[in-house]
């Protein structure tokens, strides 16, 4: 007797009701599929962007989130700058490999301008793990640190705004969406293309450290208040000397933020508590800001998934009760196969097997459903902070544990219809029924 081949006949006669329960199925797994891949492929893609980042020093008054979400994701505004000296003293420590600095003020096209050196090519990895400076698509190069007008411009940002090798552009000063207060007259010319990454910095256009504090209009911040931090009005550190000509030199005093990368990443946690003990700057560890985040995050996830577990747990009570309805008319269907020599094991076990069956296509059709649902929100996330969402191998292992799941919620759901099955007379159940 084909057990297998009965119940897919069975489902077929019954194709509408089979398709409604599973569509239940798929609600919640494509929930759960939903709601693990946006993690798991989130917590990879914002580890990845902070590869070659051990420490972010920031300004005193700059929280810890502030600075790696401004340094490694190129989001959110420092409130407090880094004193250049500070800078000079970061690449004296023996302990540091690569003390990058970096000044934020200027955007162009929504995309934010970041004023650097071209060791940040060096320090900071792309999701391959290869240094940035190795991502440049052909042709391209990193700037020199002088007071060239140059410019290295990340995947995305280069799709988005048409810069290419050799474009010209101005920025727009501010760092608000969609633009800021005024546009500024110097001109920077692309001499770089950096091939898609899978980090945030595919959304950022990097300039010169040196010629972003030539721009006329960024001026130092004005003297603090006795006991206050420096202040910015503008979030973009400057020149301290306020030259007409805007001279860099040992008059700069500020910067926005300063990524580290050390010679041994195990001694970051004494690194920061060394720098975190210094007056005026503070030492974040992007690896604990991320994971913070994440236990943020986790209680949504925990909701979610209860939510899924609930639309679930209907589901395996919409199958029981459409299969325990449908013994009724389906008396004289189990009688014949009784008389034409079907156990009663048979008969039980074909049940269950629809019930399983519909777990399992709903299954199918949710797991399809729950990536339709990240490639959704992929472009948003994207677009929104240069985080890529994608499959990866936790989904993989996802499927096994779903399909496992819903072989047991099967089971479950087909054990009474199954066991009305099993009790029907076969006599009183030959004729034709009503």
């Amino acid at each position: 007797m084909n057990v297998v081949g009965l119940a897919l006949r069975s489902l077929r006669q019954r194709l509408l009701s089979t398709v409604l329960t599973a569509f239940g199925v798929a609600l919640g797994v494509g929930l759960v599929v939903f709601v693990t891949s946006v993690r798991s492929s989130s917590h990879t893609a914002f580890v990845d962007a902070a590869r070659g980042c051990d420490v972010v020093v920031s300004g005193k008054g700059t929280t810890s989130f502030s600075a790696v979400m401004n340094a490694v994701f190129h989001v959110d505004k420092p409130v407090d700058t880094v004193p250049v000296a500070r800078w000079r003293e970061l690449e004296a420590d023996p302990r540091v490999l690569h003390a990058v600095p970096s000044v934020v003020g200027d955007v162009f096209r929504g995309f934010r301008v970041v004023g650097t050196t071209s060791a940040f090519f060096d320090a900071m990895a792309g999701g391959d793990g290869r240094p940035l400076k190795a991502s440049l698509a052909p042709g391209g190069r990193v700037f020199p640190d002088d007071e060239s007008f140059e410019a290295v411009v990340g995947a995305f940002a280069a799709a988005r705004t048409g810069l290419a090798l050799g474009t010209k552009f101005t920025v727009t000063h501010g760092l608000e969406e969609g633009g800021g207060e005024h546009a500024h007259d110097e001109q920077w010319t692309v001499v770089g293309v950096l091939a898609p990454t899978g980090t945030p910095t595919d959304r950022a256009i990097f300039i010169t450290l040196r010629s972003f504090f030539h721009v006329k209009g960024h001026e130092a911040p004005r003297a603090p208040a006795a006991g206050q931090p420096p202040a910015m009005g503008d979030p973009a550190p400057a020149n301290g000397g306020g030259d007409a000509d805007h001279d860099l030199g040992e008059e700069v005093r500020a910067l926005s933020t300063i990524l580290v990368k050390l010679k041994t990443p195990g001694v970051r946690y004494q690194f920061a508590a060394n720098w975190n003990a210094k007056p005026d700057v503070r030492a974040s560890l992007p690896s604990e800001e991320i994971r913070r985040l994440f236990e943020i995050v986790q209680g949504v996830d925990g909701l979610l998934r209860a939510v899924a577990a609930l639309v679930l747990v209907s589901a395996a009570l919409s199958i029981l009760a459409a299969l325990y309805n449908s013994m009724h008319g389906r008396r004289r269907e189990i009688a014949l196969l009784r008389a034409l020599g079907a156990r009663r094991a048979h008969v039980f076990g074909v049940v269950v097997l629809e019930a399983v069956l519909i777990c399992l296509l709903g299954g199918v059709a949710g797991i399809a459903l729950g990536h339709l649902g990240v490639a959704g929100a992929a472009p948003y996330v994207l677009d929104e902070v240069g985080v890529r969402l994608g499959l990866g191998a936790a989904d993989v292992a996802l499927w096994g544990k779903l399909a496992a799941g819903l072989v047991v919620l099967g089971l479950l759901a087909g054990l009474l219809p199954a066991w009305r099955a099993y009790r029907t007379p076969v006599a009183r159940n030959l004729h034709p029924t009503d």
